[in-house]
């Protein structure tokens, strides 16, 4: 994995958002074992910041911590269901919201 600078903003701050954005991505896929040094290693801080930022990781659910080891959580088929479940209700209002805002002759819609 290629190293990441940290800059800006608290470190912590930063580290989680980066972190998170990975987990997201699927670089570090659900299952995956890294370490506290490890990670600091990689965006090239000190292990406080990562600790910071690991232990919001873990209260939003994407980390498990032992024993200094932290393990990418895994998705269940009912958090997948509940996940798809949420993104279709949310895309859904949000056409709803859009489509009264919509200008028909800058959308190149025929009203016939």
């Amino acid at each position: 994995m290629e190293e990441l600078q940290v800059a800006g903003g608290t470190k912590a701050d930063e580290v989680y958002a980066k972190l998170r954005l990975q987990i997201v991505s699927g670089d570090f896929m659900p299952g995956d074992k890294v370490t506290i040094r490890q990670i600091a290693g990689l965006y090239q801080v000190s292990m406080m910041p990562v600790r910071q930022a690991l232990a919001r990781l873990h209260s939003d659910g994407f980390v498990s911590i032992i024993n200094r080891t932290v393990k990418i959580k895994e998705l269940s088929a009912k958090d997948v269901k509940d996940i798809f479940a949420i993104r279709i209700r949310l895309e859904t209002l949000a056409l709803e919201w859009a489509i009264p805002h919509i200008d028909e002759e800058k959308a190149g819609i025929s009203s016939r």
